[in-house]
């Protein structure tokens, strides 16, 4: 009991309470009788020691000290919060008598494609760079004040808590505490990600806190379709046709947000995910030199090389027929077996219209007279009546 009462009432015990400054020969003292203390207390099967180790957080280093039996207890007990995904190292189950650092990474979100959506996932700054590049949609790497929830904050100050966009005034505390522990008698309740900054002046001590969001925003957007032309020598030349109509596409665009206080502070580069494929519109135009003709070449051209009769005959035209024949085919097309009406898109010597009725072989005079042939017959019952026909109303 006697020990125990000189440990209380030393300066190292008014140390250990954050009330005095030791000399290198009061640590090694103190700290001889307090192990001392807690083997006559507990017991030499489970005697605890006094350790001191320096702690890195992020980077930033300082030194803890303590009884405690692990390194979580240790640093539960200098008031070190771990949060669930932050990396510590050692494990928070060794001793802390066997090291002399521990070293603290803090887990910050980052923003993934993950199955083809943004997604969030948690890592340690230590762990950041090994997310796959391909995998990562946003790299956050956003200079900001380091959160120091877990700073010790001197008693003797007067305490100002700013927060949602409001000032809270604690006055002057009697201990010790953590910026944390001041937060909560404040009132506040910290998010995650909130961020938590001390700023320390002859007035007092000034804790922000800072409400931090990010957030994904997505929104869908139309991708023009491209139009690509080729010739077509088949086409008369200042025609066009569609070959394949074309169709606009449509992505998804994700840009990730960092706001403080509502205040936009970071936009990362647009994600672009494709929903559906742009179709190309295939346009042909017409390389052909046109070959209608006019009336007057109508009355006077004859551009089929073979006697006329010669190819009527092999059609199948009655002799008694060729006069009409004659007469309506040098109106239609003045004997020249590759016209193509650029309005109307008639073709050959009878100028069919659709030209498909005569076939592909259009422009073979003997094919073109054989459809011309069934056709006066078909719909006029006679070539004489499809001249009469013809005569009347200037077309057949």
């Amino acid at each position: 009991m006697n020990a125990i009462n000189a440990v209380k009432n030393s300066t190292f015990a008014a140390w250990l309470r954050g009330e005095h400054e030791l000399t290198g020969r009061q640590v090694l003292v103190g700290a001889v009788a307090a192990a001392g203390l807690l083997v006559l207390t507990a017991g030499t099967a489970t005697a605890v020691s006094y350790n001191t180790v320096t702690v890195s957080i992020d980077g930033a280093t300082r030194q803890i000290s303590g009884f405690e039996r692990n390194v979580g207890q240790l640093l539960a007990a200098n008031q070190i919060k771990i949060g669930p995904n932050d990396l510590v190292e050692p494990a928070q189950n060794v001793s802390p008598a066997a090291i002399s650092e521990i070293r603290i990474s803090r887990a910050e979100p980052v923003a993934v494609i993950e199955n083809g959506r943004l997604t969030q996932r948690w890592v340690s700054r230590t762990e950041a760079g090994k997310v796959p590049a391909a995998d990562t949609a946003i790299a956050l790497g956003v200079s900001r004040g380091t959160s120091v929830a877990d700073t010790a904050i001197p008693a003797s100050k007067l305490i100002t808590v700013k927060h949602d966009g409001t000032s809270t005034n604690l006055g002057v505390p009697e201990t010790v505490q953590s910026a944390d522990e001041l937060i909560n008698t404040a009132g506040i309740e910290l998010e995650p990600l909130d961020q938590v900054k001390v700023v320390e002046d002859v007035d007092g001590t000034t804790i922000t806190v800072e409400r931090v969001e990010r957030v994904a925003q997505v929104e869908e957007k139309t991708v023009a379709h491209e139009v690509k032309t080729i010739e077509n020598d088949e086409l008369v030349k200042g025609k066009t046709r569609v070959k394949t109509p074309g169709r606009d596409g449509k992505k998804r665009v994700s840009t990730f947000v960092e706001k403080i206080d509502g205040e936009v502070v970071h936009s990362s580069e647009p994600v672009s995910q494709e929903i559906e494929k742009p179709v190309t519109e295939v346009v042909e135009v017409g390389t052909k030199e046109s070959s209608e003709v006019t009336s007057s070449e109508r009355l006077d051209s004859n551009n089929v090389t073979q006697d006329k009769t010669e190819l009527m005959a092999q059609a199948g035209i009655s002799e008694g027929d060729y006069g009409y024949v004659d007469y309506i085919i040098n109106r239609e097309s003045g004997w020249n077996a590759n016209a193509i009406n650029s309005s109307s898109g008639a073709c050959g010597l009878p100028q069919a219209l659709p030209c498909s009725k005569i076939g592909s072989d259009w422009n073979n005079p003997v094919t073109a007279l054989k459809w011309a042939n069934g056709y006066a017959v078909g719909r006029y019952g006679s070539w004489a009546s499809a001249y009469n026909a013809w005569r009347a109303q200037n077309w057949w």
